[in-house]
This record gives C-alpha cells, sequence and structure tokens, in this order.
C-alpha cells in the first residue's frame, strides 16, 4: 500500500500535468526617473508586467522553444507609473495606468514638471500627468524645451535629474549604487540593475523601503493574473 500510493500520485501528476492551465507573469519594468530639489524629490518609475496562459505541456516545452528562438506569445501586457513625491512631511504615491506606453523626458521647468506623452506633451497635476493644449505647448516652448531621458541634469534652475536604470531582459551585469541628499533633510539610496531598489533615510530615523523591482518570471493565481491585468 505504501508503495502504490506514491506511484498513484505520480501517474496522477503526470496525466494532468500537461492539461493544468497556468497564470504566469514577467515584470520587465523596474526604472524610471529621480528628479529633485531643495525640498522635495519625485520618483517616476515604470511597471511592465507581461502575461502568459500556458498548459502544462506548453510550459515544459518553453526552455525548448525559447532555445529556437520561438517563445510563447505574451496574452497580455500592462503599464503603470508610479510616481512617489518625497517631502520632509511624508511620501505621497500615485498611480497611473493610462496614457504611459512611451512617457519620457521627464523634465522639470519652474515649479512643474513636464514628459513626453503618447499625443503630445502632458504636465504633473499633482495626482497624474495630463496632457496640454498646443497653445499651452507653444508657451513653454514645444518639445524643444523637454530634456532627453538620457542626458542627466544638475541643479538645472534648481532641479536635478538622474535615471534609475533596471536591467534589461537577459542582463545580469548592471549593477550600481549612488545616492541624493536633499535639502540636507532626507537621502534617497538607489540600487540600480535586477533588483531595482529605492530607501529613504530621513535624519535619526531607520531606512524606508520606497521602492523595489525584480525582473523574472513568475506562475501566479488566477485571481492576481486578472487583478494585474484587469481581465476579471
Amino acid at each position: 500500500m505504501f508503495l502504490i500510493l506514491p506511484v498513484l500520485i505520480v501517474f496522477g501528476v503526470a496525466l494532468i500535468f500537461p492539461r493544468a492551465k497556468f497564470h504566469l507573469i514577467r515584470e520587465d519594468g523596474g526604472g524610471g526617473y529621480l528628479l529633485w530639489r531643495a525640498d522635495e524629490a519625485y520618483l517616476f518609475m515604470f511597471e511592465r508586467p507581461v502575461g502568459y496562459y500556458l498548459s502544462g505541456a506548453e510550459l515544459f516545452a518553453e526552455p525548448i522553444n525559447e532555445y529556437f528562438y520561438a517563445s510563447a506569445v505574451p496574452n497580455n501586457s500592462a503599464w503603470a507609473l508610479i510616481t512617489l513625491h518625497v517631502t520632509t512631511s511624508g511620501v505621497e504615491r500615485h498611480v497611473q495606468k493610462s496614457m504611459i506606453v512611451g512617457m519620457n523626458s521627464f523634465t522639470p521647468l519652474g515649479d512643474d514638471i513636464y514628459a513626453n506623452c503618447p499625443g503630445g506633451i502632458c504636465r504633473w497635476s499633482g495626482t497624474q500627468f495630463e496632457l496640454i493644449s498646443r497653445e499651452q505647448e507653444q508657451k513653454i516652448g514645444a518639445e524643444d524645451k523637454l530634456v532627453s531621458e538620457l542626458k542627466q541634469l544638475y541643479d538645472a534652475n534648481g532641479w536635478s535629474r538622474r535615471p534609475i536604470r533596471s536591467a534589461m531582459p537577459g542582463e545580469s551585469q548592471l549593477h550600481s549604487q549612488f545616492s541624493v541628499e536633499v535639502g540636507k533633510q532626507f537621502s534617497l539610496l538607489v540600487t540600480e540593475g535586477n533588483p531595482t531598489s529605492v530607501y529613504l533615510q530621513r535624519l535619526n530615523h531607520s531606512k524606508q523601503g520606497l521602492w523595489y523591482s525584480k525582473q523574472g518570471l513568475s506562475i501566479v493565481s488566477k485571481a492576481k493574473y486578472e487583478r494585474v491585468f484587469g481581465t476579471d
């Protein structure tokens, strides 16, 4: 009896596994931009989950398919911009899931922050980025005023900017750290690569985690899959 039971379990798994359905999510994001000036800082960070719905047989065969450059086609994908506004009084967090594919060139102009968005130039409203009118674009100098995402800014009219790089898919060499002091009130400690993380360090306080993203593929529940991609 004690020998038959394990055999039956293995047989049952072998019979059911190829027909079973699995939900998987691959996280490709994690990077973004850090903007700061004397008394505040903004983190604009991207989440880029990609979803797959595979049978056990397809999951088992996927490493072979990848070897022959025939990887599974994603069933779902999503983008989200996570904005963290850090001041001496606290941290505000905002999530924007619309109109953000292709956002770049986050540029501070005066007290406002602009970016290049699908459809034109958008401005940070305090809770999300919103497209501005063509007339407003002309007033600020249109796209010529936006600074390329590849360029760093240091004390440009009081503002500075640095990209926060996550590893590209398949890249394992990227790993760097830097810190930024904001107005002698707090510091942001950044680790680039995979994982990507940002910690807040206030005077006489313990470090506080603001951002953590680790790229990779994981099997998730149906409920989590539907929650991430809004398919429920």
